[in-house]
């Protein structure tokens, strides 16, 4: 695996802290605060967001951008040509957790966090039966099992055959969704399932 793919796994699996900082806020300081962080981690997502698009219209941005985040991007983000993950990841957090009740938004950010980094790894590594594109049979099998013990942390009184369903929709998604950034596909079905269903 590329230093930079390195990088990248390691900052996915930091921003677990994300949604699980949020966790402690709403139970330590209560809904009022939280509401103010969450305020704010919005109008950051935004101006973030918002770097990231505008550097392609221009140079200064996009050196200072590459220059501070060019360890842990892919060529095709380095050249302009989509959103960096990081953007569509701070999306997905901050709209989980708007939308969905924390006990449902918390644990879907944190299989997207987990899940989707060993899914990668043991795919990239292991992955020798392909079932859709770069997708490996060994590599979702290792972010069901991961996604599997995050719910079961989170939520202990869940049914197991749900949460299978859950994170089982979630890989599938992952992969055969593609006009959907993954950071957004993965959070989004766990939390919707988990909403409707549990």
């Amino acid at each position: 695996m590329k230093r930079n793919e390195i990088n990248r796994k390691l900052s996915h699996i930091f921003s677990a802290l994300i949604p699980f900082a949020f966790l402690m806020i709403f139970k330590y300081f209560g809904e009022y605060i939280f509401n103010i962080i969450l305020l704010i981690f919005g109008i950051s997502t935004i101006l973030f967001v918002a770097i990231d698009f505008s550097r392609r219209y221009s140079n200064m941005l996009q050196r200072i951008f590459v220059f501070l985040s060019a360890h842990s991007m892919r060529n095709a983000e380095i050249n302009n040509q989509r959103l960096t993950g990081a953007s569509w990841l701070l999306i997905a957090f901050y709209l989980i957790l708007y939308i969905f009740p924390l006990e449902y938004a918390v644990p879907s950010c944190i299989i997207l966090s987990f899940s989707d980094t060993v899914s990668a790894i043991v795919g990239i590594n292991f992955g020798k039966h392909k079932w859709y594109k770069q997708y490996s049979i060994e590599g979702s099998f290792a972010f069901i099992v991961v996604g599997l013990l995050v719910l079961f942390i989170f939520l202990p009184e869940i049914n197991f055959w749900l949460a299978l369903l859950i994170v089982t929709a979630a890989t599938i998604g992952e992969g055969v969704i593609p006009i959907i950034d993954d950071n957004i596909s993965i959070p989004f079905i766990c939390a919707t399932i988990l909403y409707f269903l549990y």
